[in-house]
Parts: structure tokens; sequence; C-alpha cells
């Protein structure tokens, strides 16, 4: 999580609507907003990143699936009707 440079963005966003609050640069809740948002951006990166990993997995399962039915239906034997006299 911490190799993203959206990360590491996010907290020195944080850190700088902290250190405005402190110096009164900004008001309450203006650092505030800008806490907020940095911390918004970080959860939704890594709500992302965690989706994608958990896409990636399914759509792998789905392929080795797909080709676990495939070679059964080659396996199965094929049953031919019989011709019925009239």
């Amino acid at each position: 999580m911490f190799k993203s440079k959206t990360t590491w963005t996010c907290i020195l966003g944080a850190l700088g609507g902290l250190s405005a609050i402190l110096t009164n640069e900004a008001t309450l809740a203006e650092g505030s907003q800008i806490i907020l948002t940095s911390l918004i951006g970080l959860f939704l990166r890594h709500g992302v990143s965690k989706t994608q990993v958990t896409a990636d997995a399914a759509a792998e399962s789905a392929a080795n699936a797909a080709s676990a039915a495939e070679i059964a239906a080659m396996k199965k034997p094929v049953v031919k009707a019989k011709k019925m006299a009239v």
C-alpha cells in the first residue's frame, strides 16, 4: 500500500491540512476539508486496488473452470442413437 504515489500524496495532503490548522493558515473547517478529502482519496485508492486484485483472481478462476469444463467434455463418451426398425 505504501508503494503507491497516490498513497503518499494523500498522506502528505492530510499532514498539510493538519499543519495549516496548527499554523492558523486555515480555519478548522478548511483544514478538516483538506484532511477529509485526502483520507477519502487514500481509502478509495486502497479499495480500488483491492477490488482489482479480486477481479483478476475471479477472472483467473473462471478461465480455469472453463478449461476444466472443456476437458471434461472431451473425455465424455459420445452415445450414438440406435436406428429403430419400422
